[in-house]
């Protein structure tokens, strides 16, 4: 099972580029490109979902179908893909020979149209209905003098219009019709950017660049259009009647003019349907105190008739239309708004911005956020895993730290203290704060509770820090510099310096610490060619150190705190003992790492390949296999023990991203170079600075180069994630559905199954289904077991089959609604169980044990109010559980002490009970 690892989401990046849609169907997910893959926000269930569909480029448009069924998506080199969003795979793929600008689903869901750079092509959209050719072509329209850049359709689908950047507008009708023809109209002074027709007749809106929105109306009154009459045959035609239309055409021809065969032509067919403008608005009221801003997006809401535009400010604005009422004005962000979509309500409306990797869905109806996403602005650096495995941290170029939710994939917190890139990232053992060094000279601790930087640790000198460790007590933070070659600890709790380990003469590349419970062991990496071993409560001299050929670049410690993998310049891994100086194995993974031929590199693939290694290590909770990536588009998996390599993941097949070729094509090489490095800017495009790698020096590096630069392992061991140049990539084998029937014979079927369920044999048919492996048997049985049954039949599980069924608790604590019942049989199976365990030192069940904590913690986690509502009644019921105890006391103390009166007292019996009696009356009215 370790090898089924499989892409499950993109967390970390929400929008690159390209348009985002809504479904059609219920209005509540919405599907946004990010890079070559296609990303789905659920805005209802707070959850994200990647497609499993891999583009070889960027995609730059998509649209749904009106069922909400297939998908269509076009990339940068004209690959159009058609994908069902039923199964998320791909059906179809359509190439159209240009990067297609826009696509477009007509209402009826019967064709679709494709914008390409000259020409409009509509073809016949897929079908329940067998067809040899299900993508047919069924009309080109190119009569354009520039590009065009908006499609809509009417509402019957029957016309088509068309907006370009010769700031005109054309509409096409899908048939040969005889009351109407192509008609181009203009009115704008700039290129159009989006145009709509009416819901219920062929009136249209069209919004250019400069802010003008102009009404055209349709001069048809009737909804439908004529149909031409055929053409009678000749062969039908009397001999008179054929000589007769001989002389009429041979008089129109020498006689009539071409205006009276058009007038002719109009009175025998009816009058022609023409459009015009009865209104031009501005939306320049809008920029009173400001500089007037581009239009570059806009949606239409063909039910509320609801307009919402954006612009190159960052500011978008509703109208409602005719009238051209604003409802609303708001200002997202200081970069420009490049899309925006509204849900099938109107109550939802969602932007993205490219220079930000931000994506926004506004309710403006209650003016608040349903979702607020934004990527770093530039590369991920490091990526962390909580304790739990719940939540996911990554630091990045910006010098921003975010934490992520492992389930959601949604950012809940950002903290944006660092003033330069974040070099290390290290959870506390209790999960509840993170430390995180950077190249600005400090090392921070943030709370996860109250969400503040409540310590910032720093050096007596200045010092570019490269790494950072927290041990298992949580009391002592270590971290390495690049410039000073020393590793400075400090004290969590007080924040003060404890001592600073000099004995490195190069960079400190990487350090840990031993995650080992009272371990006080460090381990160091540096660029001086040797990794040291420290106890950071004896003296400042390393009680073991380890030479090696070539510089240290990353190091990873097994799970026992005994081992440590290390990664060299070389590409080596080699495996060393943290008590003596004791190799135990290497590996060479210069072939196993491979790598592709940058577009600027003048020498081949295999011998770029001899300057790359591996940057990042990490080995499974159970330290039997390791993970390594590095400065290529793979990710190898092998096995600790063995030291072999057991399966290569390609993180990504993006040819948008530089490096992914071994071979650069013999054409595109030419007496100037690589034809690739030649850009093809545009109006207003920005100029890129050559050479530049890290940071934004000029504008956005349109081709950075394919590398992977953290890995880490999810402490269940279900799941592990890597941050490359796309993102934050989340591998698991949770999600995928395999049959693999354990012990199974004949007699073993779903059907003697259920007989023994029906006869009252739970623990027979417990265990004939965890012998079947089927999981949703295996729940069925569980559920139907009685309560009075589960001390039995957990006491009646064989040891072989004790992990499977701690996963199939752990699936119904996190999945069902049954959560007290679960409770139950993991408190009677793990009270049965335990000291088995504890005997046999499983490895394999710590990763479920962890999994399952996991899954209690996040059912557990209620809201604020409902935690002060629970609260407020336990100290409600307390204070009168502690009166009940205190009147109880004040009885005791009071029997004797009458006891005493009536012993000692020489008053009679009469006096001491009035005397009693009025001590009742006052502590009644005290009361």
């Amino acid at each position: 099972m370790i090898r089924s690892f499989q892409l499950e989401t993109l967390v970390g990046s929400v929008y690159r580029k390209g348009n985002i849609v809504f479904l059609p169907k219920t209005g509540d997910t919405v599907l946004s490109p990010v890079g070559n893959r296609i990303t789905g926000f659920d805005l209802r269930n707070n959850a994200a979902s990647t497609i499993s569909v891999e583009s070889s480029h960027n995609y730059s448009a998509m649209d749904v179908s009106p069922s909400g069924r297939i998908l269509i998506a076009g990339n940068d080199v004209g690959e159009v893909h058609i994908i069902s969003l039923e199964a998320k795979k791909l059906l179809h793929l359509l190439k159209v020979s240009e990067p297609p600008i826009a696509i477009k689903f007509s209402p009826d869901g019967k064709y679709f149209a494709v914008l390409k750079q000259s020409t409009v092509v509509i073809y016949e959209a897929p079908s329940a209905i067998e067809n040899t050719n299900p993508y047919y072509m069924k009309r080109v329209f190119s009569d354009f003098r520039d590009s065009p850049t908006t499609v809509d359709w009417s509402y019957d689908s029957k016309l088509i219009g068309v907006g370009g950047k010769d700031n005109c507008i054309r509409v096409y009708p899908m048939e040969k019709y005889v009351n109407f023809k192509p008609i181009t109209f203009t009115g704008h002074s700039d290129a159009i950017v989006k145009i709509f027709f009416e819901s219920d007749n062929y009136d249209l809106f069209s919004l250019s660049r400069n802010g003008q929105l102009c009404i055209w109306e349709c001069s048809s009154d009737e909804l439908q259009l004529f149909v031409p009459q055929k053409k009678e045959s000749e062969g039908e035609l009397s001999e008179d009647e054929i000589a007769q239309r001989e002389d009429l055409l041979t008089k129109k021809k020498n006689k009539l003019s071409k205006r009276m065969e058009v007038e002719e032509d109009e009175n025998q067919t009816g009058k022609r349907i023409f459009y015009k403008k009865t209104s031009r608005l501005y939306f320049s009221d809008l920029f009173v105190d400001q500089r007037r801003a581009n239009l570059t997006c806009s949606d239409f809401n063909k039910t509320t008739r609801v307009l919402v535009t954006g612009f190159a400010n960052g500011m978008f604005s509703l109208h409602q239309l005719p009238e051209f009422t604003i409802l609303q004005t708001l200002s997202l962000a200081e970069q420009e708004i490049s899309t925006v979509s509204m849900n099938r309500n109107g109550d939802w409306l969602a932007f993205g911005c490219p220079n930000l990797g931000q994506l926004l869905v506004w309710e403006w109806l209650s003016e608040t956020y349903a979702l607020k996403q934004q990527s770093h602005f530039d590369t991920m650096n490091v990526c962390e895993y909580s304790p739990d495995g719940a939540n996911i941290a990554t630091g990045g170029e910006d010098g921003k730290v975010k934490v992520w939710e492992s389930d959601s994939s949604f950012c809940f917190v950002t903290f944006s203290e660092h003033t330069g890139s974040v070099s290390g990232l290290a959870f506390t053992q209790n999960g509840k704060a993170i430390i995180s060094s950077s190249v600005d000279g400090t090392v921070r601790a943030f709370d996860l509770t109250r969400y503040r930087n409540f310590r910032t640790f720093t050096s007596p000198t200045p010092a570019q820090f490269s790494c950072v460790s927290i041990d298992s007590s949580g009391e002592i933070v270590a971290s390495g510099s690049f410039n000073v070659f020393d590793i400075f600890t400090w004290s969590m709790k007080t924040g003060r310096l404890i001592q600073i380990l000099s004995k490195h003469t190069g960079p400190v590349g990487a350090l840990k610490f031993s995650p080992t419970p009272g371990s006080s062991q460090l381990v160091s990496g540096s660029w001086d060619k040797t990794l040291r071993v420290w106890d950071i409560l004896g003296d400042a001299t390393p009680t073991v150190t380890l030479e090696f050929t070539t510089e240290v670049a990353c190091l990873a410690i097994k799970p026992d705190g005994k081992e440590v993998a290390v990664g060299t310049l070389d590409c080596q891994i080699t495996f060393c003992s943290t008590e003596s100086e004791t190799e135990f194995g290497s590996i060479d993974g210069r072939n196993h790492l491979g790598g592709g031929r940058s577009d600027s590199d003048k020498i081949t693939a295999q011998k770029s390949l001899q300057g790359k290694s591996f940057r990042s290590l990490a080995f499974s909770p159970d330290g039997s296999y390791l993970l390594a990536g590095g400065q290529s588009k793979t990710i190898c998996l092998y096995s600790a023990e063995r030291q072999l390599l057991l399966k290569k993941f390609q993180i990504t097949q993006n040819k948008s991203l530089d490096s992914m070729n071994e071979f650069v094509h013999h054409r595109k090489l030419t007496e100037f170079g690589n034809m690739d490095l030649v850009e093809e800017r545009g109006d207003g495009d920005a100029v890129t600075l050559p050479g530049v790698r890290r940071g934004d020096m000029s504008s956005r590096s349109t081709k950075p180069e394919v590398r992977v630069s953290c890995i880490q392992f999810s402490p269940t061991g279900e799941s592990w994630i890597v941050t490359t140049t796309e993102g934050l990539l989340l591998y698991s084998q949770g999600s995928r559905k395999i049959f693999m029937p354990t012990d199974s014979d004949e007699s073993v079927t779903p059907i003697t199954i259920r007989e023994a369920l029906t006869v009252g044999q739970y623990d027979k048919a417990l265990i004939l289904a965890l012998r079947l492996n089927l999981t949703e048997l295996s729940m069925e049985v569980i559920e139907k077991t009685p309560l009075s049954h589960v001390d039995a039949v957990s006491g009646a599980i064989p040891y072989k089959f004790h992990l499977p069924f701690l996963q199939l608790l752990n699936r119904g604590i996190g999945k069902s609604k049954h959560v007290e019942f679960f409770l139950i049989w993991c408190e009677k199976f793990l009270e049965l169980h335990l000291l088995t365990w504890q005997k046999g030192k499983d490895k394999t069940l710590l990763a479920v044990l962890t999994s399952l904590q996991k899954n209690l913690l996040r059912t557990l986690d209620i809201s604020l109010a409902t935690y002060n509502k629970y609260t407020v009644k336990y100290l409600i019921n307390a204070g009168k559980i502690s009166l009940v105890k205190k009147e109880e006391e004040d009885d005791v103390k009071e029997e004797p002490f009458w006891e005493d009166v009536l012993a000692n007292s020489s008053l009679q019996p009469e006096e001491i009970t009035e005397v009693f009696n009025s001590s009742l009356n006052v502590r009644e009215k005290n009361d």
